[in-house]
């Protein structure tokens, strides 16, 4: 399963699934990695909602056929995944 992050100018990321530790982990970028040497990850304890969303599909760029969801969390952030 393919999860991929959709940030707010509609570009992908990819996302892995931390079992162990129930959360999603995006997969950093270069500025993450070496400068800032940080993760940006989401509690999926929290999640408050799920809705699926796809007029997230028409806006997003990608070659992989995707279900896009909005995840609402319960400090009210939004973020919107896809799911292969």
């Amino acid at each position: 399963m393919k999860i991929v992050y959709v940030n707010k100018k509609h570009q992908c990321r990819m996302v892995n699934l931390d079992e162990a530790e129930n959360r999603l982990w995006v997969k950093p970028n270069l500025r993450e990695r070496l400068i800032e040497k940080r993760m940006v990850g989401f509690d999926l304890d929290q999640l408050e909602s799920i809705k699926e969303m796809p007029t997230i599909a028409e806006k997003v760029s990608s070659a992989l056929p995707l279900v896009y969801l909005l995840m609402t969390f319960k400090d009210k952030r939004q973020v919107a995944v896809g799911v292969d």
